[in-house]
């Protein structure tokens, strides 16, 4: 099956729920859905970051 590639921006999805999301941690890198999990990455350690970062 032949189709014309893909022409949609891929969605980016939180790193720690899973929902779809539009917001980014400029310092972490790590993709949030709301403020309450921008929150809970303020409060994380850079090894937790990374062990997130390493998952994506």
């Amino acid at each position: 099956v032949r189709a014309p590639p893909f022409t949609r921006p891929l969605r980016k999805y939180c790193d720690l729920t899973g929902l779809p999301t539009n917001y980014t941690d400029p310092v972490s890198g790590l993709h949030y859905f709301d403020a309450s999990v921008y929150q809970q990455i303020k409060a994380m350690s850079s090894a937790a970051v990374q062990k997130c970062l390493a998952m994506r």
